[in-house]
């Protein structure tokens, strides 16, 4: 097995890096969060949402908006297990010269 390119590698600690920079800055954030704000406000608050007092704010969309989402999913998930069981069964093969470009196919 070889060993994976120094770029890569660079590339790999720098995102752990990151991810453990956001994560104490999350833990940060909520610490800061239970601070400011007492036991008792956040009761409150509570207690407000449950009574719907804010009911009267919440405006509905008119229309769907978002009809052909699920669609379009489902579609794009049934053609990529197509194309997955193409390729797994050798139905399609990918080479070298396919990828060449349109030059390729007009010599040929």
């Amino acid at each position: 097995m070889q060993p994976g390119s120094t770029f890569v590698t660079v590339l790999a600690w720098i995102f752990i890096i990151f991810a453990g920079f956001a994560t104490l800055v999350s833990l940060s954030q909520v610490v800061m969060v239970s601070i400011i704000f007492s036991s008792e406000e956040l009761q409150i608050a509570s207690l407000l949402l449950q009574a719907n007092s804010l009911s009267d704010l919440i405006v509905a969309p008119e229309g769907g908006g978002f009809e052909g989402v699920e669609q379009f999913g489902t579609i794009l998930l049934w053609f990529s297990v197509a194309l997955g069981i193409a390729i797994r069964n050798e139905f399609v093969q990918f080479t070298s010269e396919d990828m060449s470009g349109p030059q390729a196919a007009i010599q040929s």
